[in-house]
């Protein structure tokens, strides 16, 4: 319900009282209408006056008062009023100029996020990489990185693909996207290009070493911010 209806309503109601106050307070209601008694015009014997019992009393009172209190609130909403006091005003500039700055750190967060893959971009990139073993992938960056939602969405991925993506402490010296795989490991030769599509990447193969067993999971290292 908008504003001018509310206000409306609330005139609406408190008129309505006022006007059947002033029906009780000159005796007329429905039953002196309806069953008074008959003229020889034929038209009711309605008794004019004010009530005499205090059961009428009070209800006009009531009816008044609350007549009056619903009209006087629905004209007052009519009008655009201004802080009531000084206090008030700056506790009012206070706020707003909290919400500004609260808008303002979101807007720097947002700049500075890395960027989410697309529900598109999932798609895709689980078309190509489903042609490959699957390999668990684990995304490490630092604390203060803005990126958990890139790694909620590879999370989103790696539910396609039927991989575990863990997250890591750790993130890349340089500016570039750091994927570490195990040599030749044809799931991480065909992630790493499309994960360049989008962002600076340096890939990293793994030497393979018997005397170390490499489960070949595939290791995502962002930059710091």
């Amino acid at each position: 319900m908008s504003e001018t209806q509310i206000n409306f309503l609330l005139l609406l109601i408190g008129t309505g009282q006022l006007l059947f106050a002033a029906l009780f307070f000159f005796g007329i209601d429905y039953k002196s209408l309806r069953g008074g008694r008959k003229r020889k015009g034929g038209l009711a014997d309605i008794t004019l006056g004010p009530s005499r019992t205090m059961t009428r009393h009070t209800l006009v009172l009531l009816l008044i008062l609350f007549g009056f209190v619903f009209a006087g609130y629905g004209f007052y909403r009519t009008f655009d009023h201004p802080p009531g006091s000084p206090a008030q005003a700056q506790q009012i500039a206070r706020l707003r100029a909290a919400m500004k700055k609260f808008d303002e750190r979101a807007a720097e967060e947002d700049a500075d996020a890395w960027t989410p893959l697309s529900k598109e971009q999932i798609s895709i990139w689980a078309r190509e990489l489903k042609q490959y073993p699957p390999r668990d992938i684990t995304v490490f960056y630092s604390g203060g990185s803005n990126a958990s939602r890139f790694f909620r969405s590879v999370q989103a991925l790696g539910k396609q693909l039927g991989v575990k993506v863990n997250y890591g402490l750790g993130y890349a010296d340089g500016s570039e996207i750091e994927i570490s795989i195990l040599a030749g490991d044809r799931f991480g030769l065909a992630l790493s290009p499309l994960v360049r599509g989008i962002y600076p990447v340096k890939l990293i193969e793994r030497p393979v070493n018997p005397a170390e067993p490499d489960n070949g999971e595939v290791n995502i290292f962002l930059p710091a911010n």
